[in-house]
């Protein structure tokens, strides 16, 4: 061989071996950034992956990695610059789609992150996951369409509960109820053991007044989760819209039992004081405790009177409570019920009227007090406002909704 053609293989191999030796170098600073980036390690994730941008600037991996270490590190402007320089190499590598989807969606930016995730899903080089990623990302991002979009692309993969969840949720936010409702059927039949399923399909069903399907669902829900509070609450509320009151009851105070602190099975309990029997002591005794834990709270001291008042106690004892309650919140409408209706038993029809007039100005749409004050105007001789009263309540009483009136009280009283 010639000497020239012997030192031009020289040279040749001499670059190969160094463009060799420069993606070694690369790749090994590359590496070594995601490691640190994913132990959250900034300053050599930072160190790092700056030198492998200086050995490969065109490379949008790099600066898709760097612009979630900017972020991490508070660097808002250094990282929308390194996000601006992968988004500008993606069309030539969608796998920059994908970690570019990460950043934004680490960002809270779920419009961009769905949008990025959606192109890598639908290039040659997406995962199996992809489709779900982009179904998950979109919903986020409020695009209920192309949630339903890609949820339907990756079920034909995939026939998972968590996906028809995805769908489920996909149909609710495009306000396409029944599809939603069947969706979440399908999430809990692949998987009765997932709580937030059971709970949420026992809750719509719940809303939609379908107490019997609700029954079924939460009765299901409570033999897999017994300490579920919400479960039990909202089986609570099915019971009672079916009037079967002493399941009703058993599952409020089975709430009381497992979280103390949520108000709701209290609530629900003072509309059933009257079905309560030989629960009543254990109500009565569950109202005292909730109002020894909670002395700023103007609804345990209300709620309490109204049991003693179911069990007969010493008007005198209940007035009190009443009172306390009003001097923690005047502008809690139930307390000044209660004590216009204690006051109208023993006769004080000025004093009653009064509290009962606060009352309604409070909820103008509690058809009772208006019943209830109409009967006290006529003691006191003032007829016309006695009428008044009565047509507003016969008007309010029909134009309940059914829902209103399979669960008294439901007007005053969000259904959880």
């Amino acid at each position: 061989m010639k000497v020239g053609v012997k030192r031009r293989l020289a040279f040749v191999l001499s670059i190969w071996a160094s463009s060799l030796a420069a993606q070694e170098s690369f790749e090994t600073e590359f590496r070594r950034g995601l490691v640190a980036l994913a132990g959250n390690n900034l300053a050599a994730a930072r160190r790092d992956l700056e030198d492998a941008a200086l050995q490969q600037p065109a490379n949008g991996l790099v600066w898709a990695a760097l612009a979630q270490t900017y972020r991490r590190a508070g660097e808002a402007d250094l990282a929308n610059k390194a996000a601006a320089r992968a988004d500008a190499s993606a069309d030539a590598n969608p796998a920059v789609e994908h970690a570019l989807a990460l950043y934004y969606a680490e960002a809270g930016d779920f419009s961009r992150a769905a949008g990025a995730e959606r192109r890598f899903a639908a290039s040659r080089a997406a995962d199996h996951q992809a489709a779900t990623r982009a179904a998950e990302l979109s919903l986020r991002a409020g695009d209920a369409t192309q949630a339903m979009q890609w949820a339907k692309t990756a079920l034909q993969h995939d026939d998972t509960a968590a996906l028809h969840y995805i769908l489920s949720q996909a149909y609710a936010a495009a306000n396409q109820t029944l599809d939603g409702l069947r969706e979440l059927r399908n999430a809990v039949e692949r998987d009765p053991g997932n709580e937030t399923y059971v709970a949420e399909l026992g809750e719509k069903e719940l809303r939609r007044g379908d107490f019997t399907a609700a029954l079924a669902t939460l009765g299901n829900g409570r033999r897999h989760f017994p300490n579920s509070a919400q479960i039990a609450l909202s089986y609570g509320v099915a019971a009672y819209g079916e009037r079967r009151f002493s399941d009703a009851i058993d599952a409020f105070l089975t709430v009381i039992r497992i979280d103390p602190s949520v108000e709701q099975p209290y609530v629900f309990l003072s509309r059933l004081l009257d079905q309560a029997g030989e629960r009543l002591p254990q109500i009565t005794a569950a109202y005292a405790a909730w109002e020894r834990t909670a002395p700023a709270n103007c609804l345990p001291a209300c709620l309490h009177a109204k049991a003693l008042s179911a069990a007969g106690a010493n008007p005198a004892a209940i007035e009190a409570d009443l009172r306390r309650s009003i001097a923690l919140n005047s502008g809690y409408w139930e307390s000044h019920f209660e004590l216009g209706v204690l006051l109208a038993k023993s006769g004080r029809w000025e004093e009653a009227a009064a509290e009962l007039a606060r009352g309604i100005e409070l909820n103008p749409k509690h058809a009772a007090a208006h019943f209830q004050l109409a009967r006290v105007y006529e003691k006191l001789g003032k007829t016309d406002l006695a009428k008044a009263e009565r047509a507003k309540h016969q008007q309010l009483t029909a134009a309940e909704t059914d829902l209103e009136r399979a669960l008294p009280g439901a007007r005053n009283q969000p259904i959880p």
